[in-house]
């Protein structure tokens, strides 16, 4: 018994002493159930870092943008080769002169020659091209620069021309298209190339129509020379027709002049369908509405209808028509519109008021007497060979007479009344 009480001793003893070393303190067990309260420090609290509420910061870069601007700049355009050029002294000009050298399909003028001199001037281009261009630059366009071409079908023109040629467009049958920028001088109507400073249709192709608008009143030399038109009218705003204006137009059937004509010129319709048919003459005389336009030579007597206005530039050139009597309703006589006949006798109407340039030079007129309504005589107009003795209505000479003569001159009687003349 005394054994067991000394190991239950020594095993307390033991506990104790290893509580001790480890530092822990273990109250004696009371009677009372209450346990005794360990106070122990409360671990300190972990501070969480405080959220600041912003937001996330985003970088925005733009994307790179290349922006390639389409190219609408056309390639450099190819020139036509062969084309002969000259320098014009008289105008110190580079010319083109390239006649039937080219045979490209489309000739392209270039602007300078091989040593970068301007071309200014295009003297002559015959070729088979279908289209040509003329590059800006060019000031200068030569009489007929383009005729003979028998395929061209389009030109196009700069705005740069300060001068065209007439009748540059000669027997170019298949020509449709012109077209320029704009020009202070020029602009294209109807297929007509008209100056507008005159307002005269220099050249027309082969679709035209002359416009009706006021914009022409003048029809070129040889404007529609050698064209394949069939029809042709001719409003009231023109007044004059110049020489060979259709002539070789030999399709040309269908043509109609106003009464308000002042003058046609020379062989204006020659060559024409409309004049190759033989039923369109009536006693030796082609008439074109009111307007007298030929009289064959071997002719030697006419009577001119009544209702005819003008009597054609040369339209009884040569003829064997001695005497003739002019009805009422002529107005004006054309240039040289009896040169060379064999006219002895003339009868001038009341109401005539317009006498052209050499109308009776060379004929065989002894006496001319002029009514008081005409207006403007031509240059040499009665110089006959003839001639005796002028005598005017008119009390002075009117400004708008281009005569050699003058109010003193002897065998020029001014103020005539009418008396019978011995």
């Amino acid at each position: 018994m005394k054994k067991l009480l000394l190991v239950l001793t020594l095993a307390l003893l033991l506990v104790m002493a290893v509580a001790c070393e480890s530092g822990e303190t273990t109250a004696p067990e009371s009677d009372t159930t209450t346990p005794i309260a360990t106070s122990k420090k409360a671990p300190e609290a972990t501070t969480e870092p405080k959220a600041t509420p912003t937001s996330p910061k985003v970088t925005t870069t733009a994307p790179k943008v290349t922006t390639t601007v389409p190219t609408t700049t056309e390639p450099a355009p190819i020139y036509s080769n062969h084309l002969a050029l000259s320098y014009d002294l008289s105008k110190k000009a580079n010319t083109v002169e390239g006649i039937g050298t080219c045979k490209d399909d489309v000739i392209r003028i270039p602007p300078t020659d091989k040593n970068g001199a301007k071309i200014y001037r295009i003297k002559s281009l015959t070729c088979d091209a279908k289209e040509i261009i003329v590059p800006s630059g060019i000031t200068h366009i030569a009489m007929g620069a383009f005729k003979n071409c028998p395929n061209l079908e389009k030109i196009t023109l700069p705005a740069t021309l300060t001068s065209v040629g007439e009748h540059i467009f000669e027997n170019c049958p298949k020509l449709k298209t012109i077209e320029m920028a704009q020009n202070s001088r020029f602009t294209i109507t109807n297929g007509c190339l008209i100056k507008k400073e005159n307002k005269t249709v220099t050249s027309g192709s082969a679709f035209a129509t002359i416009p009706d608008d006021g914009s022409v009143v003048f029809i070129g030399y040889a404007a529609f020379k050698d064209l394949p038109i069939t029809s042709i009218t001719i409003p009231e705003s023109v007044y004059e027709i110049s020489d060979y204006a259709f002539s070789g137009c030999s399709m040309l059937s269908s043509v109609t002049l106003p009464d308000t004509l002042v003058n046609l010129g020379r062989k204006a319709f020659d060559g024409t369908a409309l004049y190759s048919d033989r039923n369109n003459w009536q006693n030796g005389a082609f008439y074109i509405g009111n307007h007298l336009i030929e009289v064959e030579k071997k002719t030697t007597e006419i009577t001119l209808p009544e209702g005819l206005v003008t009597i054609a530039s040369n339209a009884f050139e040569g003829s064997a028509v001695k005497s003739i009597t002019l009805p009422a309703s002529v107005r004006n006589i054309g240039d040289n519109a009896f040169y060379t006949s064999l006219l002895e006798e003339v009868t001038l109407n009341d109401g005539l008021t317009t006498v052209g340039n050499y109308a009776f030079q060379n004929t065989n007129v002894k006496i001319f007497i002029i009514p008081e309504s005409v207006e403007k005589v031509g240059a040499l107009a009665f110089s006959s060979l003839g001639l005796e003795h002028i005598y005017c209505y008119a009390e002075t000479i009117p400004e708008g007479w281009e005569v050699t003569f003058s109010e003193t001159t002897e065998w020029v009687t001014m103020g005539y009344n009418g008396e019978p003349i011995k």
